[in-house]
């Protein structure tokens, strides 16, 4: 897979063919891009962090075809992958704490009218019986 393959992908992804946007969005400066596209170089930390940063998978991006050059880019790819898993199951756990969250306030809240209105209940009860000693 060629970058300038790549790029598209990531073009479509930002719906935008603006080299300049796009280079934003992978955190470089368009001459690096450039650079990098003439060198038909694949800046594989910035793809990945792109990734990572936007909870995609590498892929939509490299196509299944992925063969780096280098051991280091195929263990930055697998860990960026490992953690861009890990942040959506972290993310997910939060949601679900938050929702459980919400639930146990609404329990709460629930609670202390309870409360209240059994302490009214009872202070009336206290009055009747006191009126009953009395009378």
């Amino acid at each position: 897979m060629t970058l300038d393959e790549i790029l598209n992908k990531i073009s479509e992804l930002e719906k935008t063919d603006k080299i300049n946007k796009i280079a934003e969005a992978l955190g470089m400066t368009q001459q690096n891009l450039s650079g990098s596209r003439k060198r038909d170089s694949i800046p594989y930390k910035h793809i990945i962090a792109y990734c990572i940063k936007n909870k995609i998978s590498i892929d939509p991006i490299f196509g299944n075809q992925l063969e780096p050059t280098h051991s280091e880019d195929i263990q930055l790819i697998r860990d960026g992958y490992d953690a861009l898993k890990k942040v959506n199951q972290l993310e997910e756990e939060k949601r679900k704490l938050v929702e459980e969250n919400k639930q146990f306030k609404e329990a709460i809240k629930n609670l202390i009218a309870d409360n209240h209105k059994l302490s009214i209940d009872l202070r009336k009860a206290s009055e009747v019986n006191k009126a009953a000693k009395q009378g």
